[in-house]
């Protein structure tokens, strides 16, 4: 038996693994020189912010240590409430994983092929929203196919050669 993804997702915090996601924000290099985590959704939680980049794309992104894991459509709310935000404020794609998650920096971002299993729920800029995962239920990913349509949304980020 699985068990519930409030046990099984984590980040690392203060070099401790402790139970919590990652939220992630694809932008244009120079959309914003930092963003700051919206942590006001979440009822009890800490985040910590790191950025990655290239020539051509960025992806700001938060550990997020859960101190208590919003149920039902609290979580829905809490998820949605911060992705959109993300986009609202210059993300063309936000979306949810967790360590052990697979992640690929671009050419492979989003990509399928790299990151099938990875993304637990995502939102673009044109205000599509998906989550997959529930903190009561066995860890869930987006679909392969959903993968792909974000990729096809951040078209010239997620497949960036530098």
């Amino acid at each position: 038996m699985s068990v519930p993804a409030r046990e099984g997702l984590t980040v690392f915090f203060d070099g401790e693994e402790t139970p919590g996601v990652i939220f992630y924000a694809l932008t244009r290099p120079g959309t914003t020189s930092s963003i700051d985590f919206p942590i006001g959704f979440w009822p009890r939680g800490e985040a910590r912010p790191f950025r990655l980049g290239g020539e051509s794309w960025e992806v700001h992104g938060w550990d997020l240590a859960v101190g208590e894991w919003p149920r039902g459509r609290d979580w829905t709310r809490c998820v949605h409430g911060t992705l959109k935000y993300l986009v609202d404020v210059g993300a063309v794609v936000a979306w949810v994983g967790a360590e052990g998650c697979p992640f690929s920096d671009p050419p492979g971002l989003l990509s399928p092929e790299w990151m099938s299993g990875g993304v637990l729920a995502a939102i673009t800029s044109a205000g599509e929203f998906s989550c997959a995962v529930d903190p009561d239920l066995p860890v869930q990913a987006l679909s392969d196919d959903e993968l792909a349509s974000l990729r096809r949304h951040a078209r010239g980020l997620a497949d960036a050669r530098s």
